[in-house]
């Protein structure tokens, strides 16, 4: 396939492209493409759906022993619809079960929504970003505007791939169950994040270093998969795009600084 024609004068808001970049992996990833929200559960051992036949690992009673938040979402499986779910119709048309006094608030359900999305695509989410950049002629441009309206303007080629070492704040476990033959007989799956280990955590650094002090650190930070562990962008945006600082002190998870930028390469 042939580069795209980009004007040489381009200039690429990071704002956008996380946006479009989230979007596309939403309407194409595979595993919850065809499951809807039934249940919301938190730091509790009660499932109110299929008592008895949908049950937690022990790391879920674990993480409450070390005092670690959990969060648990239930999802119906129909895989023969035709139509993919999208965040309109994420919560099923029965409804979704919530602990006693719980809301189940629109922002709740984009948490939910989004935690599902981007499980385990950290890496791919990054990638498909780094792409982009390989795609830009020389003397294109990136533009991050951050939420405190910081702007940075640099090259395409200033950008790192950074990693570290988390700990969420809050664990999360998925189970994604569909009726075989009736309630009786299911298939389900379940997927874990967070819980007790830390993880190994992605995000883009954009332009060009000048301290390694966070503080006097200017390049901005783009983590396109804060979503899974809870996090959200200061303007309430499925992404963080901040300056690094800002980054270090976000309250989803704990951060390992020593392991911080353990591997790095630039874009170009």
């Amino acid at each position: 396939m042939s580069s795209p024609d980009f004007p040489a004068d381009f200039v690429l808001d990071l704002h956008d492209l996380a946006a479009i970049i989230l979007d596309c992996h939403a309407r194409s990833e595979e595993r919850f493409a065809k499951s809807q929200l039934v249940e919301v559960i938190a730091d509790s051992d009660d499932i109110q759906t299929l008592p008895g036949r949908i049950a937690f690992l022990p790391e879920w009673s674990a993480a409450e022993r070390q005092g670690q938040k959990r969060l648990a979402y239930v999802l119906r499986r129909d895989s023969k619809q035709k139509l993919r779910v999208t965040f309109e119709n994420f919560a099923h048309r029965d409804g979704v079960k919530l602990q006693q006094g719980v809301e189940l608030t629109r922002r709740a359900l984009e948490s939910a929504y989004w935690r599902c999305k981007t499980y385990d695509s950290g890496f791919m989410l990054a990638y498909v970003a780094q792409r982009v950049f390989e795609s830009l002629p020389p003397t294109a441009r990136l533009r991050a505007r951050t939420s405190s309206g910081y702007e940075l303007i640099c090259s395409p080629t200033d950008v790192m791939v950074m990693e570290m070492q988390v700990l969420p704040h809050q664990a999360c476990y998925i189970v994604t169950y569909e009726e075989v033959l009736g309630p009786q007989m299911i298939e389900w799956e379940r997927h874990q994040s967070g819980f007790l280990q830390p993880m190994p955590w992605v995000y883009l650094f954009v332009g060009n270093p000048v301290s390694t002090d966070p503080e006097d650190d200017t390049r901005v930070a783009l983590d396109l998969a804060l979503m899974q562990i809870g996090g959200r962008g200061r303007a309430n945006e499925p992404f963080a795009l901040e300056r690094g600082r800002r980054l270090s002190r976000k309250k989803s998870y704990r951060a390992s600084r020593r392991n911080r930028g353990i591997w790095w390469r630039r874009a170009r």
